[in-house]
């Protein structure tokens, strides 16, 4: 449908393009130096660091995240998670609009062997309260005071949550909270936590495998409790690989995110594509 609207010559000379170009892209999925998420992450680390990843928009600017920049930003916050206590196997619950701080959380649980649980932002209290029992989360990261208020407001029936790590910071800055700490405070000690372990997390990511779980993605809960699918990298990443081989996405385009974060369908393509 999206062809339709070009000019003919425009739309023989971009079928010439993705043929040209498809065949890469999906051979960089397919890599076998990336069968899992993180390693996919550092691949592009290492190969383009300097190319586009993400972009976000603030006060009507967009400012373009980095593939250098959203691995640092996902070693550090992985790093320290470590200095929490977060352990292999862990259950990290993910809530709050699309943001680069979403992907970022998932992907440092996945880099430190852990399992990502996406959360829808409108959940209510018993919603929450059933996934986290029932994943057995010790962590959240959550986006604001809006989600930060809901599981304090259930706390006492979460009993393994020990941390809530929220990104933005308006209305929490000043709290003392003991289970509450800012994004920034993580990653400034998953900085530190570096110098005294350096390699920890580059051993971490290569230790990854591709069938191994990565992320527990529920349904929305609209005719019942939500419902948890268990997903390994094999499962979400031939999900992508089949939306990339229908899409025919090029480097040039640019992918608006406007799912939910927690959807399997924006998962498969604004963290798999």
């Amino acid at each position: 449908p999206r062809n339709k609207t070009l000019p003919p010559e425009e739309k023989v000379a971009r079928l010439a393009m993705m043929k040209k170009t498809s065949g890469q892209e999906r051979t960089m999925v397919s890599s076998s130096a990336g069968d899992t998420w993180p390693q996919l992450l550092k691949q592009h680390y290492d190969t383009r660091p300097g190319s586009p990843a993400m972009r976000r928009k603030y006060r009507g600017i967009w400012h373009t995240i980095t593939w250098r920049d959203y691995y640092l930003q996902v070693k550090h916050l992985a790093l320290g998670l470590l200095t929490l206590g977060f352990q292999q196997g862990d259950r990290l619950l993910v809530i709050g609009d699309n943001a680069p701080e979403w992907n970022y959380a998932q992907l440092a649980a996945q880099a430190n062997r852990g399992i990502s649980v996406g959360m829808y932002p409108g959940l209510s209290l018993t919603e929450i309260t059933f996934i986290a029992q029932r994943t057995g989360a010790r962590f959240a990261v959550v986006e604001n005071q809006e989600q930060v208020d809901k599981f304090i407001q259930v706390k006492d029936e979460l009993p393994r949550l020990e941390k809530i790590i929220f990104w933005r910071y308006k209305g929490l800055a000043g709290t003392n909270e003991p289970l509450l700490t800012g994004i920034r405070q993580v990653q400034q000690a998953g900085t530190e936590y570096e110098t005294g372990h350096p390699g920890i997390f580059e051993q971490s990511i290569a230790s990854t495998t591709n069938n191994e779980t990565c992320s527990i993605v529920f349904t929305s809960g609209t005719t019942a409790n939500p419902k948890g699918a268990v997903h390994t990298y094999a499962s979400t990443k031939a999900g992508a690989e089949t939306i990339l081989s229908l899409a025919q996405f090029l480097p040039s385009d640019n992918i608006a995110c406007y799912l939910p974060p927690a959807w399997i369908t924006e998962q498969l393509i604004s963290v798999g594509c």
